[in-house]
């Protein structure tokens, strides 16, 4: 291994190394980002409350959003409120139903997606959403 260091602390040999590459293969694990939008901050709080006291999901995001959309039959726009729950794949089909279920709008918007995260983070998601409540 070469002593020469270049400008990032690397040796020459490490230049090639594509950290991206290694991570993608060595360290992920997929957790779940289950999003939906309400009409008030405390609206998604409480879900958001919900879901963590109930052990359905280990944090939660709020934030601000504009929204536009077509509703009965005239464009609409409205501030709302986004929430993004992480769980992990196991408990995501029943923190869906569950915001299905108690959402206060007649038609919510509730979606999933799997994401990729670090090992030690999905590690931690699933340690707080299988501790005992």
């Amino acid at each position: 291994m070469s002593d020469n260091l270049n400008s990032q602390g690397l040796s020459d040999d490490q230049d090639n190394l594509d950290v991206w590459d290694f991570y993608m293969e060595h360290n992920r694990a997929p957790v779940v980002s289950i999003v939906s939008r309400y009409q008030s901050s405390q609206d998604a709080k409480d879900a958001g409350d919900r879901a963590l006291v109930g052990a359905m999901a280990a944090c939660f995001h709020i934030r601000p959003i504009e929204s536009s959309y077509v509703w009965q039959g005239s464009a609409t726009e409205a501030q709302e409120w986004e929430l993004d729950l992480i769980t992990v794949p196991d408990a995501a089909r029943e923190l869906f139903e569950e915001l299905l279920k108690s959402h206060p709008y007649k038609l919510p918007h509730v979606s999933a997606s799997t994401i990729e995260v670090s090992k030690e983070y999905a590690l931690w998601v699933s340690e707080c959403v299988s501790r005992d409540v």
